[in-house]
């Protein structure tokens, strides 16, 4: 229920955005929500100065969207029990490792890739210069992964813990 009304939202503030009378039609609506959006779009006119362009339109629908997100999760902790909230992040942190693991094992063969292209290629070869940079580049991304995963089983790690603790 809480999704499909999040979602209808998420579409009309989206076609508001992209409207360009955006918030000032006087057709249809519950005149109190055009009002206090009205206020809304005219308080961040005053602060600009300026009359709003499409692409201001767009980031304040975002902003608004992402607001709007950020509150609705704010009610969902809060109405979570503890023992709901620990499953949860136990699921995300378990994918999020499982994503990373394999993020992992595909930066190896990368790296391992470009280290056989590099032993091919020796010093001297016409290549040499973009080798050692997807070689210089897959290093990266593996330490990247690495870093990632160690930290991501900080997490799952510290999680567990608070969990355990009634």
């Amino acid at each position: 229920m809480k999704t499909a009304l999040v979602a209808l939202l998420l579409q009309q503030l989206v076609a508001v955005a992209l409207s360009t009378k955006v918030l000032e039609s006087s057709q249809g609506g519950d005149r109190h929500d055009r009002a206090e959006e009205n206020r809304s779009v005219s308080s961040l006119r005053k602060k600009k100065e300026t009359p709003m362009t499409d692409e201001e339109r767009i980031e304040y629908a975002k902003r608004v969207i992402r607001e709007v997100k950020e509150r609705l999760e704010q009610q969902q902790m809060e109405d979570m029990t503890k023992k709901e909230f620990c499953d949860k992040q136990t699921k995300e942190l378990e994918e999020n490792l499982d994503e990373t693991k394999a993020a992992l094992d595909k930066e190896q063969f990368e790296l391992a890739k470009a280290e056989a292209k590099m032993a091919e290629c020796g010093c001297c070869c016409d290549d040499y210069a973009s080798i050692n940079y997807e070689l210089s580049l897959a290093k990266q991304d593996l330490e990247f992964q690495e870093t990632r995963l160690e930290n991501l089983e900080q997490q799952a790690e510290h999680l567990e813990n608070w969990c355990a603790l009634g």
